[in-house]
């Protein structure tokens, strides 16, 4: 990532001050996730807006991500939350013109989509990572201790993880200052998202 300035162009060090500027309390209807531009960590904020339509063919529109991916997130979340959004418009994209194709952001985009509907956002800054699977089921992410690193040094105190990454707890994703939730599956992650407001 390079800046524009008089001296000609920069390489920028912390690229992800670039894209997130209110890390303390993200507004409702986003979430935070580290993607990996090549080897390089850079944390990204997505946002989700639902709004309720009386047209037959609810829109589905997407900046930054896979069209398709937010098709099959919003089945998963009907399916096995008992969600509904057949009367509803979704709109979800990612802050600052980044293009994120990885699996790994599915979690992501659910919590965006999960804040916005249920009009909460968590109290602690909390990075999401995980592939949704068909069955609900939550996959690992790859490369998940350098995303990991990257999220504790820019402050994020909080990350939802598989439950992949359990028996590995004590190792390499022990990291001071970070507090792993587990799930294993997308209704898991529901109930700690409801949790989070009553807390």
């Amino acid at each position: 990532v390079f800046s524009m300035s008089t001296r000609g162009l920069l390489d920028v060090t912390h690229p992800s001050f670039l894209v997130i500027n209110h890390l303390q309390q993200l507004p409702v209807g986003s979430s935070l996730y580290c993607s990996m531009e090549g080897s390089r960590p850079f944390l990204c904020e997505l946002q989700s807006l639902n709004v309720r339509t009386s047209f037959p063919a609810p829109r589905r529109t997407v900046v930054g991500l896979e069209l398709q991916r937010l098709h099959l997130i919003l089945a998963i979340m009907e399916k096995h939350l008992g969600l509904s959004f057949v009367d509803e418009d979704v709109y979800v994209s990612v802050i600052g013109g980044l293009n994120i194709q990885e699996p790994g952001v599915d979690l992501a985009i659910a919590a965006s989509i999960l804040s916005s509907l249920w009009q909460q956002n968590t109290k602690a800054p909390t990075v999401f990572f995980g592939e949704l699977g068909l069955t609900g089921e939550v996959r690992p992410c790859r490369q998940l201790e350098t995303r990991l690193k990257e999220a504790l040094r820019l402050g994020i105190t909080q990350a939802l993880v598989s439950s992949h990454y359990k028996p590995q707890a004590t190792a390499a994703f022990d990291m001071e200052g970070m507090q792993l939730h587990y799930i294993s599956h997308v209704r898991d992650f529901a109930r700690w998202f409801r949790e989070t407001k009553t807390k």
